[in-house]
């Protein structure tokens, strides 16, 4: 019984650990890439929290400055394909070069 609990907590630990390093990067037109964890997204911006401050203040960031954005399961969600596509990219919006 006390091996279970044990790896019961063991498994509750690695869990949250993950979870702690999750994120997702937003890449803004200007081609900076930005850490950050994505709260919600509306017609013309993006809320936020910074990657280094979860717990900290919630950001917002204007949508029109945001060529994708890659969630952490893989996900990408690209919001200008003729930008993406003038950057080496092709039309269904993946990456062609590296």
């Amino acid at each position: 019984m006390r091996a279970n609990q044990f790896l019961l907590l063991l498994f509750f630990i690695v869990c949250a650990s993950n979870a702690s390093f999750a994120q997702d990067i937003v890449t803004k037109k200007n081609g900076e890439d930005v850490k950050l964890k994505v709260l919600e997204i509306s017609q013309t911006e993006i809320k936020y929290k910074r990657y280094e401050s979860l717990e900290g203040p919630i950001y917002t960031m204007s949508k029109a400055d945001v060529l994708k954005i890659t969630f952490e399961d893989g996900t990408v969600e690209v919001y200008d394909v003729e930008d993406v596509v003038s950057l080496g990219a092709s039309k269904d919006g993946l990456y062609v070069q590296g």
